[in-house]
């Protein structure tokens, strides 16, 4: 149509190629735009009911609904969600009181939330334009709705990002667990050449980063996880040894963790807690450390966050001189920047790998949920 009309007025379109495209440009823009704004069907995950504090999460806890499709607040924007990470740490949420003071508990009936990503569709905010991939930088909420608006408050945290493939990776290895890892391993951890890790629940996102950078400082790292098939992808990216600790009964593990490292563990890197650590101790070197950075093997029971050791674990622990202490990302706010930095670097080097397990569509986000509780995913 454009180009009919310059012939009409006798305009010459090699003349004014220049300007021929930057209204084809323009037009595409409004059509975009157009696209944009046209309003979609907006849902929303929701909790419909608490599991209770001793029980599992069952997918009758979640429900979805139809909600208004949002408007573009004063100095805010709307997104479009594109990618919503399920984590351990959202159980501790369901229940009545989270357990902890760094993050809040879901009302029952309100929309659950977690650290996403996204696309501006339209912004009003001028540090924002339509098209940038936007991601929270910290641990700020992005509700499970397929389209949020967010106002200039909540927009604080909120940065663009460069677009990658997948972008999914900003939730993973750039993200709260590729962080999780670096500051646990390195700051808690401090991992020498020649030390031995051994890290639990190791095929996850954060326990295979946190094991991948033992191995870039030089250490020997043994990797605990429930199937077969996590062994062969620990073992694909790097890792030494690997148990399937479902085939084993705790006194193997610890016979194999042995058998692995005579000289017994020096760090031991703990998402699981419960029997699983209990065995993993009694391999632990004088002087050793456990990094406390996660305890999945109790977020299904009322117990307190980190669970307190049994008697026996404690003197063993007291008498080995080991270092059992938890940590947060939050601790280390002002090393973000490098953390990130030293993550890219090392991915982008391919010292790094990373493996997803995505569900699409925003009515499978429960079920992403439930299966990584039950360490369905990889």
């Amino acid at each position: 149509k454009i180009y009919q009309t310059l012939q009409k007025k006798q305009i010459s379109t090699k003349a004014t190629l220049p300007m021929l495209r930057k209204i084809l440009h323009k037009n595409r823009r409004n059509q975009l735009s157009r696209s944009y704004t046209k309003q979609q069907a907006n849902y929303e995950i929701y909790l419909a009911k608490r599991p209770g504090e001793n029980n599992k999460t069952h997918l009758d806890c979640f429900g979805m609904r139809k909600v208004e499709y949002p408007s573009v607040p004063p100095m805010g924007l709307l997104a479009k969600s594109l990618y919503l990470s399920v984590d351990p740490y959202l159980r501790c949420r369901l229940n009545k009181d989270s357990g902890v003071d760094y993050t809040k508990s879901y009302e029952v009936s309100g929309v659950i939330s977690s650290v996403g990503i996204g696309k501006v569709l339209q912004s009003s905010n001028p540090k924002f334009n339509q098209g940038d991939t936007i991601i929270h930088n910290g641990l700020s909420d992005w509700p499970w709705r397929n389209y949020t608006s967010f106002d200039e408050t909540s927009l604080s945290s909120m940065i663009t990002v460069p677009d990658m493939e997948p972008l999914s990776l900003y939730l993973g290895i750039f993200g709260i667990p590729g962080i999780t890892a670096y500051f646990g391993m390195l700051r808690r951890g401090n991992p020498k050449p020649g030390d031995t890790v051994v890290i639990s629940s190791a095929a996850g996102a954060t326990g295979s980063i946190a094991g991948q950078i033992a191995k870039i400082k030089g250490c020997k790292v043994i990797g605990i996880c429930g199937s077969d098939q996590k062994i062969e992808f620990l073992k694909d990216i790097g890792f030494d040894h690997a148990l399937n600790y479902k085939k084993l009964s705790f006194d193997q593990i610890q016979q194999q963790l042995l058998k692995f490292s005579p000289g017994g563990t020096t760090i031991y890197f703990d998402n699981v807690g419960g029997k699983l650590s209990s065995a993993v101790f009694e391999t632990l070197q004088i002087g050793a450390k456990v990094v406390v950075c996660g305890q999945i093997d109790q977020y299904d029971t009322d117990k307190p966050y980190p669970q307190p050791l049994n008697h026996k674990d404690t003197q063993l622990l007291q008498t080995k001189h080991v270092d059992r202490r938890r940590y947060l990302v939050l601790e280390y706010l002002e090393e973000l920047e490098q953390a990130q930095k030293d993550l890219r670097n090392w991915y982008t080097n391919g010292l790094l790998e990373a493996k997803e397990s995505v569900e699409v569509g925003l009515e499978n986000l429960p079920k992403a949920f439930i299966g990584m509780m039950e360490g369905k995913n990889i």
